[in-house]
């Protein structure tokens, strides 16, 4: 009886081209779907900034109400101002979780964008920064010493100005509704205008910040814009092509807002 073949159909593995492709398609599947994920968790962020400045106006504004009005003010006690528009003197930042203590407060974590302004977040290190003062990672438009406001190394400019009492916007120029109380943090290196570098902003500390400063949402080669939250605690995004640079720093540093 002769031997027969066995109709088992015989096992083969995949060959170099098969598997070549599969690879392919897979990395083409990848490239397609890495841009809708990192715009997801953009948005997941952008979210988070939403609450944290909602936090902030409630506590600016219950502070307010304590206090005929009043926003938080630098006090003569503390070590120092700051220096930039991201900036608190401790006692503001005891202020707005309405403690006189200078520890940490339940309103640290929300002064820290989920953006990310460069590397700024929610650390001993710049939350009890050498020079006195915290460092947050929004901008701060409230006047640090009524009594003596040049004191203050930035300046905001044109129809913007330090903001005193939560009630009163700076010029009739605008309403409540229309004037930015904090906001993302957008710094430039330039003269302010869109010849400016945004990308790595000169730094004094480059030791600390060794890429220099980002916008807190960038785009690929500029900023995509920011949250503001305005007097009348409403928070809402503004493209960066609808901003303006307001604020000037040393070293021809501006923010935008």
């Amino acid at each position: 009886m002769k031997r027969g073949f066995s109709d088992r159909s015989t096992r083969r593995a995949f060959t170099l081209i098969e598997l070549l492709v599969v690879i392919a398609i897979i990395a083409i599947l990848a490239a397609m779907l890495l841009p809708a994920l990192a715009s997801a968790k953009e948005k997941g962020k952008r979210a988070k900034c939403v609450s944290n400045l909602h936090q902030i106006g409630i506590a600016l504004q219950m502070y307010a109400i304590d206090n005929r009005d009043y926003l938080p003010q630098w006090s003569s006690t503390d070590p120092s101002k700051g220096q930039s528009l991201w900036d608190l003197a401790w006692s503001i930042a005891a202020g707005l979780s309405g403690t006189t203590t200078n520890s940490a407060n339940s309103m640290r974590q929300a002064v820290y964008c989920p953006g990310g302004f460069t590397t700024v977040q929610d650390t001993e290190f710049w939350w009890n920064y050498t020079s006195g003062h915290r460092v947050t990672s929004y901008q701060f438009m409230m006047v640090r010493d009524p009594k003596n406001p040049t004191s203050y190394p930035t300046t905001l400019t044109g129809q913007k100005g330090f903001l005193t009492k939560i009630t009163t916007p700076y010029t009739n120029a605008f309403s409540l509704s229309t004037t930015e109380m904090v906001a993302d943090v957008v710094p430039s290196e330039g003269v302010g205008n869109l010849t400016d570098k945004f990308i790595g902003v000169y730094t004094s500390n480059p030791t600390e910040l060794p890429r220099g400063y980002n916008a807190s949402h960038m785009g690929k080669n500029l900023p995509a814009g920011g949250n503001i939250l305005f007097m009348d605690n409403h928070v809402e995004w503004r493209r960066f092509q609808q901003m303006q640079c307001w604020g000037r720093w040393s070293n021809s540093r501006n923010m935008w807002f």
